[in-house]
């Protein structure tokens, strides 16, 4: 049993990285590889996407196929490493990693980077060269830097024409390192998470890039949200008149937007994954009648959330992983209603006020239909109405059914004798049909054909709230 994914296995043995990927993505991680071979100087990509839609999957997929390719990659997540406060640090520790017969280069990285450095307490500038090289090269660096105090590199930094030189030597001496570690292709160094870290953190990390590892044969890779790395650097000059987007062109020479992943098959895959059909599908299950369409319906309407409402792929993941716990509760002869239980989970993970007032009963029945409607209006189209309206129509029957007990629709539907037809005692603005005829027809068939008068919204609500047990399978 799931709650959530697990974390996609990239394959590291040289066959194809890809081959667990479930959004057909592929052809987008060559495309990025062809601009890699035909740009191989050193320039800036930005993968541009809002989190949760899948970019780190993504950049790990690519960086393997990257390596199978021969190239020389670094990964590294920025949001881990944020808790330090000098980038040049982490920066180098990462180009350290690759270290390879360039030991003695990198020593003079080291020794071309003091000067640059923010801080110089003396115990921090050793554990930091600690664990970038080892002690024999603190050792050879240490002696090189001889006495140099705290205040005349403060002079020295004071100086632009100091510091100007200060960084061509870096730059010069880092560049032979990278040489050396691989002349003929760039290396690739990618950065994720750099919007999710405290501003000043992300803004440093960008300035650092620009001002001093912007050297040929280096190619960076920002896996960011450009719009809360936007807000990040409006922190972190504490002023939000600052123009983040072009800030950022200052930065970034390309930019790549991962396209809309194809939500039906993602979806597909996690209810196989979360075992959600094994439960709607069981030969238990499939004795009862009316239940052989609740896994086609589930799926059907699991689309019509997740596309109209333009969910994110994490948020997707969230909400089948619970209804995965809220399945467990339920018994083969049970009545599940994927529909209203799929609707329902949605507002208690993303609209928690609404949820917390159709559990406590709070709404009158119009004012149960507006609350809904509230969240369907924008994205009711003359192709999906329908569905909305059905949907609508049997959550409307049991939260009926929820505070007003069973066995009594006086109060939602009752008899015209003037017509001699069903009168609906409440009013949608989601049905367009005359006199809200869909959506009686849709009452009428809950109440008469299937006879559910005597189930309530409680049926589901105390599951969604995990307030029934689970119900292990042996």
């Amino acid at each position: 049993m799931h709650i959530k994914h697990s974390e996609i296995q990239v394959p590291i043995d040289g066959t194809d990285p890809y081959i667990n990927c479930k959004l057909d993505r592929k052809h987008l991680g060559e495309g990025l590889l062809e601009i890699i071979r035909a740009y191989n100087s050193g320039f800036v990509l930005a993968i541009d996407n809002e989190w949760g839609t899948g970019k780190t999957t993504f950049v790990k997929m690519w960086r393997q196929s990257l390596v199978n390719e021969n190239y020389t990659t670094i990964y590294f997540n920025a949001w881990e490493n944020d808790f330090q406060n000098e980038v040049i640090y982490v920066l180098l520790a990462e180009l350290n990693n690759l270290k390879g017969s360039g030991e003695e280069k990198f020593s003079k990285v080291l020794e071309n980077a003091l000067p640059l450095l923010k801080r110089l307490f003396p115990l921090v500038l050793k554990h930091a060269l600690s664990k970038a090289v080892g002690d024999d090269a603190i050792a050879s660096v240490a002696e090189s830097f001889g006495d140099y105090s705290i205040e005349e590199l403060r002079k020295g930094l004071d100086s632009y024409k100091d510091q100007k030189k200060a960084i061509d030597s870096f730059k010069t001496s880092l560049q032979e390192y990278i040489t050396e570690i691989d002349s003929d292709k760039p290396i690739i160094f990618i950065i994720d998470e750099l919007d999710r870290c405290r501003p000043s953190y992300a803004v440093e990390v960008l300035e650092r890039i620009k001002h001093i590892f912007d050297i040929p044969q280096v190619v960076f890779v920002l896996s960011i949200d450009k719009v809360q790395l936007g807000n990040a650097i409006k922190g972190a000059y504490g002023s939000e008149s600052i123009d983040s987007n072009e800030y950022l062109r200052r930065f970034i020479d390309i930019e790549f937007r991962l396209p809309n992943p194809n939500i039906s098959n993602f979806t597909r895959h996690l209810i196989d994954y979360f075992q959600i059909d094994t439960f709607f599908k069981s030969p238990e299950r499939g004795q009862y009648r009316g239940f052989e369409y609740d896994s086609e319906n589930f799926y059907k309407i699991c689309l019509l959330i997740f596309e109209n409402f333009k969910l994110s792929l994490r948020q997707i993941e969230k909400i089948l992983g619970h209804v995965s716990i809220v399945i467990k509760t339920f018994r083969e002869n049970h009545y599940v209603f994927p529909a209203p239980l799929l609707l329902l989970t949605y507002i208690n993970l993303t609209h928690k006020k609404i949820y917390d007032e159709i559990l406590e009963k709070r709404y009158s029945l119009q004012e149960f239909i507006l609350a809904i409607e509230g969240m369907f209006r924008k994205i009711v189209t003359d192709e999906n109405r329908r569905y909305f309206v059905f949907l609508l129509g049997q959550t409307l029957c049991l939260y009926y059914n929820h505070i007003n007990g069973y066995h009594n629709k006086d109060l939602l539907i009752v008899k015209n004798k003037e017509t001699n037809e069903n009168d609906l005692l409440v009013k949608s603005n989601l049905d367009i049909s005359e006199n809200n005829i869909d959506l009686k027809n849709f009452i009428e068939r809950f109440f008469v054909s299937f006879d559910y008068s005597d189930v309530g919204l409680n049926h589901l609500l105390s599951r969604i709230s995990l307030l029934e047990n689970i119900k292990i399978q042996k």
